[in-house]
């Protein structure tokens, strides 16, 4: 239970930080993609009893959770609806999930600005070279283009606000 407060501790504490910078609604979900694996481990494998704790303690976990769940809606609703602007992509397959998953982690992490500045200045350089083999098909061999340039723009994004 202790990693869990820890992770959501980390899920409010960036959520706070952003909303103090007025990011709100998609502005805040972009920003908030690192989180994203955490939060859904997070919602799928604590109970309710669990969650609704760390909900009272760490109420932008709530707040991000909510804002996901109106983006998923309105995904489901563009499906439906028409063409989806990545309808072509598919899921990501395994290996290639699970390794966007944990650039994802160590992204909210390096954000978290936890460490001394030399322990954050190698692990960016480790998650720089890792984006890089999973991009360049050096990790488990290549992506579809499409796919890269999609995970690309979205590393890059990121990249930006470490």
């Amino acid at each position: 239970m202790k990693h869990d407060h820890t992770i959501a501790a980390r899920i409010h504490k960036a959520v706070t930080d952003f909303e103090r910078q007025w990011l709100s609604g998609g502005h805040l979900v972009e920003v908030m993609v690192p989180h994203l694996p955490d939060l859904q481990d997070l919602w799928g494998r604590v109970s309710d009893r669990e969650l609704r704790e760390l909900c009272l303690a760490y109420p932008g976990i709530h707040r991000f959770a909510a804002l996901m769940e109106d983006f998923s809606m309105q995904d489901q609703q563009m499906r439906g609806s028409g063409p989806h602007p990545f309808q072509h992509l598919g899921e990501l397959k395994e290996p290639f999930r699970s390794e966007a998953e944990r650039l994802l982690r160590l992204a909210s992490e390096l954000q978290a600005g936890n460490g001394s500045t030399e322990q954050r200045i190698n692990l960016l350089y480790e998650w720089k070279q890792d984006v890089e083999r999973l991009l360049s098909g050096d990790f488990a061999g290549s992506l579809p283009q499409d796919v890269t340039e999609v995970l690309s723009k979205t590393f890059e994004t990121i990249e930006t606000r470490m």
